[in-house]
């Protein structure tokens, strides 16, 4: 989560960025914090998020806007479901811990979580940095596909037509 708010404010400032992975970055974190021209990022970003909607940071208040949503294309946003926020987290046994007490820890195994992830993260990075198209079928072709009717994640996405 704070490592996609950095990716983020990194993109803004360094047009070098060609692509962005956000994992469970999915709402702007404060309502009114900023993130403020998202529209006008130019980076095609891919969202990795949980479906129990980053819970576990509402304590700050209510989610702002969906960054997806303001988003130029090419972007997805992939929910992996029965995930929680920190199943994307490789961290010690204690923060896991903590992490699981706080937000919760999703109905599917952290591995299995982070498997999922790579699926879609290594083929995005693929097609927008190596410009390896046969990668896109990945996350949006037959294998996704395959995801979303096996009730692994849901799909949104938007792509230059």
């Amino acid at each position: 989560s704070h490592g996609g708010l950095v990716a983020f404010a990194a993109a803004f400032e360094e047009p070098r960025i060609k692509a962005i992975v956000s994992l469970d970055t999915n709402y702007e974190p404060i309502r009114g914090s900023g993130l403020n021209g998202m529209e006008e990022l130019e980076a095609p970003t891919l969202w990795l998020v949980s479906d129990d909607g980053v819970q576990c940071l509402h304590i700050f208040g209510p989610p702002g806007v969906k960054l997806y949503d303001r988003a130029n294309p090419p972007a997805a946003e992939v929910t992996i479901h029965g995930s929680s926020h920190i199943a994307f987290i490789e961290r010690s046994q204690a923060f896991n811990i903590l992490g699981q007490v706080v937000c919760g820890g999703g109905k599917t195994p952290q591995h299995k979580v982070r498997s999922v992830a790579y699926r879609y993260m290594i083929p995005w990075f693929l097609v927008y940095l190596r410009g390896e198209e046969s990668f896109a079928e990945y996350y949006r072709g037959a294998h996704a596909k395959d995801d979303v009717d096996q009730g692994i994640v849901s799909i949104r996405a938007r792509y230059p037509e």
